[in-house]
């Protein structure tokens, strides 16, 4: 079984003898040194093929998030477990673990305001819908249902909520209280309920889509769905809101990242902008964002290519970012947390053709005046280092992006594993 070792909280990556000579320790100390299992590499388990680039992905299973909320009313079991993806195709499919497709929305016009259908984000809102957004300006709630067989498994559209004037980049969802949260290239984020009620607030009027003149395509009246407007629109970036999420503490709080290049934290009572942070500096354009629980910190990924661990909690003159994570070779387009219980453990997607695997306690020391540049990390703070690098299959392993290979979204996922997918038109689950 093999084994990591740790001093004062950091992987020992040297010899004894080193460290003691690095850190100006004399050989006479007594160190305490504490050693954890470590992580085995991953490794690919299956593709799922579209025809289309794959946008976004998400798990249904016991461990996951969702599978968590439902754990009191209905328990998720192994085989019950499910992938979610959405495509640049305007479809959302629904997989499970051999690798079938047990479901596949509807292709549906997009309002008038724009002609595409692309989607760019998807999520699980319970064991029986998911929510859907992207270049068509709305966020949507399927209702799926399967059948015992799978013969019968359908997606239904329950409601389209309008809020957004541009494509909807990030959604979060939190089940126990029913709100998802939009992020759009209008600059502004939305908070929505999917429990409707007489008092949901309407769709903006200048946002309903107007009715087709084109004849169309298929047979049958087009069966309609119901409209509502957000709880509270969030408006105070300047430039596309890249990612969103909840706080992992404390669902009345989100943060929201943005091509501006700052971090906003919200407060979901009063719809107030509460605290903005720049954390990678005033030339580093933001593009994900995901928080780690245990550590009160958020991953930040942004253009620079690296991953900063902020403290969101960090006042006017303090130092926001505590670490930054390097070794892409491409933008970050998506960062998750490990599965809850290891408190240390983060995976990016990037541009550059890959995933990459973390513990945030792998560092190499401080960095210097100049070995900072572009990580969006000020001098004298650490710089961590991937475990493991998680290539495209479908590509023979090619590191770079450019020939088709740029990973759009990842999720990790304790019994399904690491799920990811990306411009190869695959879904790759990782063990």
């Amino acid at each position: 079984m093999p084994f990591e070792f740790l001093i004062n909280g950091t992987f020992l990556r040297t010899s004894l003898d080193d460290y003691l000579t690095t850190h100006g320790i004399s050989a006479e100390t007594t160190l305490d040194i504490e050693y954890v299992r470590a992580q085995l590499p991953p490794s690919t388990a299956a593709s799922y093929q579209h025809d289309d680039w794959v946008s976004a992905v998400d798990v249904l299973s016991p461990s996951s998030p969702v599978g968590g909320w439902a754990a009191g009313s209905s328990l998720i079991t192994s085989s019950e477990s499910r992938i979610l993806s959405a495509s640049y195709d305007g479809l959302l499919r629904l997989w499970d673990l051999s690798g079938n497709v047990v479901a596949t929305s509807s292709a549906s016009e997009a309002p008038a305001l724009t002609s595409v259908t692309s989607l760019l984000a998807a999520k699980f809102l319970s064991p029986t819908s998911v929510v859907s957004a992207g270049f068509d300006s709305r966020v949507r709630i399927w209702d799926y249902t399967e059948s015992n067989t799978g013969a019968s498994s359908t997606f239904t559209p329950r409601v389209d909520f309008l809020a957004h004037a541009h494509a909807i980049n990030s959604l979060a969802v939190h089940g126990p209280t029913s709100r998802i949260l939009s992020g759009s290239a209008d600059g502004s984020a939305a908070l929505f309920s999917s429990k409707l009620s007489s008092s949901t607030p309407a769709a903006p009027a200048h946002l309903l889509p107007r009715p087709s003149t084109k004849r169309r395509k298929v047979a049958g009246p087009a069966v309609p769905v119901r409209t509502a407007g957000a709880l509270l629109h969030l408006t105070g970036h300047t430039a596309p809101v890249t990612s969103v999420i909840f706080s992992p503490r404390d669902a009345s709080v989100a943060y929201t990242v943005s091509s501006d290049r700052t971090l906003r934290t919200w407060d979901l009572e009063t719809g107030a902008s509460v605290a903005t942070l720049t954390p990678c500096g005033p030339h580093t354009a933001l593009s994900a964002l995901a928080g780690m629980k245990a550590l009160s910190l958020l991953a930040v990924g942004h253009v620079g290519r690296a991953i900063a661990l902020v403290d969101p909690r960090a006042a006017g003159g303090q130092r926001s970012s505590q670490a930054s994570l390097v070794g892409h070779k491409g933008a970050i387009s998506a960062v998750a947390a490990a599965p809850e219980g290891s408190d240390f453990g983060l995976v990016s997607s990037s541009f550059d053709g890959t995933c990459r695997v973390w513990d945030v306690r792998s560092t190499r020391g401080a960095l210097d005046g100049t070995s900072g540049v572009g990580t969006g990390l000020e001098e004298g703070g650490k710089v961590g280092e991937a475990s493991y690098v998680v290539r495209r299959a479908a590509l023979g392993g090619e590191e770079s992006g450019s020939k088709g290979g740029k990973v759009f979204g990842v999720v990790w996922d304790r019994e399904v594993g690491i799920v990811s997918g990306g411009e190869d038109g695959q879904v790759q689950v990782d063990r």
